[in-house]
Order: C-alpha cells, then sequence, then structure tokens
C-alpha cells in the first residue's frame, strides 16, 4: 500500500528497519528539470509529473527501481499544473489539480486519467495528502499561492468517489507543509502560514477518531517545502527552505515520539522537490536550488546486520560462513554458534555423546559428565568364610540411565590351588554389584556405560591372602591366626575368640599397621604415577621407588578384558616412555619383588 505526498510529497508505508543510512544516484528524471511536481508509487514503481520550470508541465512519468529506468505515461488529465497534490491507494493514484478542485484518478494498467468526484473543500495548491488503509486525505494548502493559508482535511473514498470533511488540522493554517502516514495513523508537520517563515510543529491524525493531537517538534530547523515519506514504523523529513536550502534528513519514530537526524541528502541542498518510497528505499529527486533540478536519490535506511549460514538447518550458523544484509536471508541465521555446519546433529543445544565427536560445541570432545566409584579398597582372607568374599556395588553419578556395567579383575582367575576347593570366583560381572572371592590380591575394575555412550571407570584393589592351613589328624583346611605373634592353625568356629583378644586371621607380619591392608595401599599410591592420563598413546611412567625395590620390577599393561597386550622390563629406571596404539581403558601393573601397584588409564584417539 503507498502513501503520498504533498506538493512534492508521496508516502509509502513499508518494511525495514533504520540504523545504517545511504545515498545513491540514480538515473536523473528523463522529462526533465522541474520544482513542485507531484508523485506517488504503485506496486514497486514510482511516478512524477507536472511542476514547473518557468513554465507549467503536464507531462507524467513511471520509474522502475529494478532497471534504474525512466518511462513517460499518459499526460496527466488535469493539464498543466503545478503545487498538486498526490496519494495513491492501492492500484491507482490520484492527484488534485493545483489550484483547482477536479481530482483525477490514474490506473497504470491501462496508463489511462480518470476524473472523479471533484474536491469536497475550496481549490488549492501545495497542500498535504496521504492514505491510510483503503482511504486518502487531504488537507492544508493555499488559495492563491500567496496568501489565503487552510487548515481544513478531508477524507476521500474510492469506493463510493465521495468526499467527506473531517476535523481541521490541529496546527495553524499552513501550506508548503510536509506529511507522511504509518500504520493507521498520518502525519502532518513544518510548512509555512502566510508568507514563507517556516515552521517546525508535528501533529498526528488518528481517523478512528477523528482527532488531531500534537508530538514532538520536527527535529531540525522549522521551514517549509520540505519533502516526506515513511519506510515500515519510521517517517523521514528532509529537504525544504527556510533563510536558505536545505538537504538535512530526519527520521520520526513514533514509538517513542522522537526525531533522530540521519546523513544528509548527498545530492544538491534543494526544496519543492519530490519524494515517495518504493519497497524497503525511500526516493527523493526533482526540486530548486535555485536552479532547477532533474537528479533522482534513492535512500536506504537499515540495520546492516551479520548473518551466518545455517547449511543444515539446526538453527545455528557457521561463524566463517557470513553475509551482511538488512533482513534475514533464507538459509541463515544472526548467531555464529554452530562448530559444524554440516551435521544438524552437533551444536550448543545438543546431547554430548562419546563418539570422538564436539557434539554440544563446547570445544571438548567426549567429556565425561558422569563419573562412578567402586568405593574403598577391600581385604580379603581365603579360607576365612566371613571375610573370604566381597560384594561391590558400582555407584554412578550425572550420568544419563539406562546403565550397562562391565566388572574386570586385572589376572585370571584361580583354579584348584592346593585343594579342589581352592577356587576364586566372580559373579556378576554385567550388573550394578559383583561379588568377588579371591584367594590372591588383584585390581578389579568397573566401566559403565550409559545411555549417550559415555564410558566411566574406576578400580579397587583387592588385598586377597589364602588363610588356609591343614593341620593335625583332619584334611579339613582350618584357618591361620597370628596369636602373640606366633603363626597357628584354628578351626574356624575358634576364629572368634582369636580375634576377640587381639590376634588377627593371617600370618603375622612385623608391623601390623603396615600389612597388606588398605592403609598400605593407600600410602603406596605415590610409588607409581602416569602422566598424562588421558592421553591420545603416548604416555610417561613414573616410579617413586628404592633401588632395591625396583631392580627387579616388571611393567604388564592389561586392557579391559584382563589380557596382557604389552610386558616391560624396568631394568633399574625410575621412568619410561612408551605408546599405546588401541584407544580404550588400560591397567599399568607395576610388579616388584615387595609389592604390586595398578593404576587405571585411558587412551583416547
Amino acid at each position: 500500500m503507498t502513501k503520498p505526498f504533498t506538493l512534492s510529497i508521496t508516502l509509502l508505508i513499508l518494511i525495514s528497519t533504520s540504523g545504517f543510512s545511504q545515498w545513491t544516484q540514480k538515473a536523473d528524471l528523463t522529462g526533465g528539470k522541474r520544482y513542485q511536481a507531484v508523485g506517488f508509487s504503485i506496486n514497486g514503481k514510482g511516478y512524477i509529473g507536472t511542476g514547473t520550470d518557468l513554465s507549467k508541465k503536464k507531462d507524467f512519468w513511471e520509474y522502475d527501481p529494478s532497471t534504474n529506468t525512466w518511462s513517460q505515461k499518459a499526460d496527466f488529465g488535469g493539464g498543466e499544473t503545478e503545487l498538486a497534490t498526490g496519494f495513491s491507494i492501492g492500484n491507482k493514484g490520484y492527484v488534485l489539480t493545483g489550484g483547482k478542485k477536479d481530482f483525477w484518478e490514474y490506473d497504470p494498467l491501462t496508463n489511462t486519467w480518470l476524473r472523479k468526484a471533484d474536491f469536497g473543500g475550496i481549490a488549492r495548491g501545495a497542500a498535504v495528502g496521504f492514505s491510510i488503509g483503503n482511504k486518502g486525505y487531504i488537507g492544508t494548502g493555499t488559495q492563491n499561492f500567496l496568501g489565503g493559508v487552510l487548515r481544513d482535511f478531508w477524507e476521500y473514498d474510492p469506493s463510493a468517489d465521495s468526499w467527506t470533511q473531517k476535523a481541521d488540522f490541529g496546527g495553524n493554517a499552513r501550506w508548503l507543509a510536509a506529511g507522511f502516514s504509518i500504520g493507521n495513523k498520518g502525519y502532518i508537520g513544518t510548512g509555512a502560514g502566510n508568507g514563507f517563515a517556516g515552521s517546525k510543529d508535528f501533529w498526528e491524525y488518528d481517523p478512528s477518531t477523528d482527532s488531531w493531537i500534537q508530538r514532538s517538534d520536527f527535529g531540525g530547523v522549522g521551514r517549509n517545502a520540505a519533502v516526506g515519506f515513511s519506510i515500515g514504523n519510521k517517517g523521514y523529513i528532509g529537504t525544504g527552505y527556510d533563510a536558505g536550502f536545505k538537504k538535512d534528513f530526519w527520521e520520526y519514530d513514533p514509538a517513542t515520539n522522537t526525531w533522530l537526524q540521519k546523513e544528509d541528502l548527498t545530492g544538491d541542498a534543494r526544496f519543492s522537490a519530490v519524494g515517495f518510497s518504493i519497497g524497503t528505499k525511500g526516493y527523493i529527486g526533482t526540486g530548486i536550488r535555485p536552479g532547477t533540478l532533474a537528479d533522482f536519490w534513492e535512500y536506504s535506511s537499515c540495520v546492516l546486520i551479520t548473518y551466518y549460514r545455517d547449511a543444515d538447518n539446526d538453527t545455528y550458523g557457521d561463524p566463517q560462513n557470513t553475509i551482511e544484509s538488512c533482513t534475514q536471508p533464507e538459509g541463515y541465521v544472526s548467531n555464529a554458534l554452530d562448530c559444524n555446519d554440516g551435521n544438524s546433529s552437533v551444536h550448543p543445544e545438543a546431547t554430548e555423546i562419546c563418539n570422538g565427536v564436539d557434539d554440544d560445541c563446547d570445544g571438548t570432545v567426549d567429556e565425561q559428565s558422569g563419573s562412578v566409584s567402586a568405593g574403598e579398597d577391600r581385604s580379603l582372607y581365603f579360607g576365612y568364610l566371613p571375610e573370604q568374599c566381597v560384594s561391590i556395588t558400582a555407584n554412578v553419578s550425572n550420568g544419563t540411565a539406562p546403565y550397562s556395567y562391565q566388572w574386570t579383575l586385572d589376572r585370571p582367575l584361580l583354579f584348584n590351588v592346593i585343594t579342589a576347593n581352592g577356587d576364586e570366583s566372580m559373579s556378576g560381572g554385567n550388573s550394578q554389584t559383583v561379588t568377588v572371592c579371591l584367594l590372591d590380591t588383584a585390581t578389579l575394575c568397573i566401566a559403565v556405560t550409559d545411555a549417550n555412550g559415555c564410558t566411566f571407570t574406576d578400580c579397587v584393589t583387592i588385598f586377597a591372602s589364602d588363610v588356609r592351613c591343614f593341620a593335625g589328624n583332619s584334611n579339613n583346611a582350618k584357618v591361620t591366626v597370628c596369636h602373640n605373634g606366633n603363626m597357628i592353625c584354628v578351626d574356624e568356629n575358634a576364629v572368634a575368640a582369636h580375634l576377640a583378644h587381639g590376634d588377627y586371621v593371617g600370618p603375622c607380619v612385623a608391623n601390623r599397621a603396615n600389612a597388606g591392608t588398605i592403609e598400605i595401599e593407600q600410602n603406596l599410591k605415590p610409588g607409581l604415577t602416569i602422566y598424562p592420563n588421558p592421553n591420545k598413546g603416548d604416555l610417561t611412567v613414573t616410579m617413586n621407588l628404592n633401588d632395591e625395590e625396583i631392580k627387579n620390577a616388571v611393567i604388564h599393561v592389561i586392557n579391559v578384558s584382563g589380557q596382557i597386550t604389552k610386558q616391560i622390563k624396568v631394568n633399574n629406571q625410575h621412568k619410561l616412555n612408551f605408546s599405546i596404539k588401541e584407544a580404550g581403558i588400560y591397567f599399568i601393573k607395576l610388579i616388584t619383588n615387595k609389592q604390586v601397584y595398578t593404576r587405571k588409564l585411558t587412551v583416547i584417539r
């Protein structure tokens, strides 16, 4: 829907945003120099005609912005005139002949003019015209171009071809004013009273209440014969005359009732020019400076925004593929948060899964948000039933259920040790809780995989001793107990009594506090360190042990299936560097002549 102009003003309601301004010179009006012409726009084309350059004109021209060309159309139906007033409604343009009452409709489809009902008020020129919805409005102006200024205001209904007088303009009577419409409101401001002294008051008309309300004064100095048009939800007034020719240009925001100065017209300062808007662009042309003009200028008002390509349609953009535009192009978004624009499953809101990909674009691959704990190390005494077996439960934190579980030992189970009853066992290896019965120390590890494919691991050391003994005439196994520093073999039903007065199960040791218990393992943990962990297959193993202990030490690399994948002789070295080719969970086992140390290792690729 286009909105009109006055004396040299045409208004349009368009869609755009303000912020970045740019004037571009376009093809001069082919019809030649003039001022006090009339103009409007219809369906993507602009129209300028009539006016004067020492003599009045009646020619009429169409501008096509897609080709930047002008083509002559049928002469104005009312003949030669100046200071006419025009507007457009739908697919038609309308012109009130300057200084007269005859009113004409232009149809661009047939390139014809048709006289309509004469204007309802007295004859006038230099009035303001605009349209709101399917109605046109004309008001203010002058009877004789030198005085007799007016303030009456009229509505035209094209469906009935009739005029209705509305509430008089809210300000003083005037001519050479500027106006435009935005949404369902009309605006008139600037202009001159009797004479040429410019004014700057500014008024809003509401057709729903047929009332005027004063708004903030025009932002520039008072003036007359300025140009006005609207783009989207903003209005614009510029050029004009007041003790000199003007080229400043101002934007009005009705939402805040404020004016903002924009970039001056790049062409010459002038007054009595023509203005209208097409699409998201405004246009100003012709006028007088002195000396009449035929130049024509395009104004672009928008916020140039950087948009980012969204090739995978996940609503997140590629920071390396950008375009600047006033409006969002198809296939682009306003954020630059995607780290893989070729995969719609990869974006900041994606769930991180363990797949070697940074799914959530946080810069970390397969970060494990969850964890699992198998608890503290344990001690077992094979042959003493109350402490021969232990059940351990894996406790998962921050993972995504459901979970799968896999328990593994760092060595094979032992069978038929000494007797047929000397069998180790492990049950529940694929459940949350595992039960083990061991004859010898081993490392027990749990690997938990959650619903996202992420695996969490933890290991504990099971310090196990075979405390069976065979004494007396019976071949039945008894229990080894340390009694007063001496190792004795007692029936199992007697163990409780020995424990009650300070004895303990198992062989005697010189210092009970340094026995193979949880405490001793905690004290020894600094003896073996691995760096980095996790790593990408290259690692350093440091052994903080004395020379005697490390003398014949051996390192075993064990996978989660319990297989020894690598065996390395330490050869009295305290630091070793080596590589592991395959990604996975491993256990580094250091076997010395005094102690066994085990550490978990994660290799990623």
